[in-house]
């Protein structure tokens, strides 16, 4: 679950935290 998360979501989370910061960032511990 982490490696699913952390390998295809780690680039697309960076661009979405700043957009959406309430998104699955605070849910994972990025």
């Amino acid at each position: 679950m982490t490696n699913y998360f952390d390998s295809p979501f780690k680039g697309k989370l960076l661009s979405e935290q700043v957009k959406n910061p309430n998104i699955k960032v605070g849910r994972y511990s990025y």
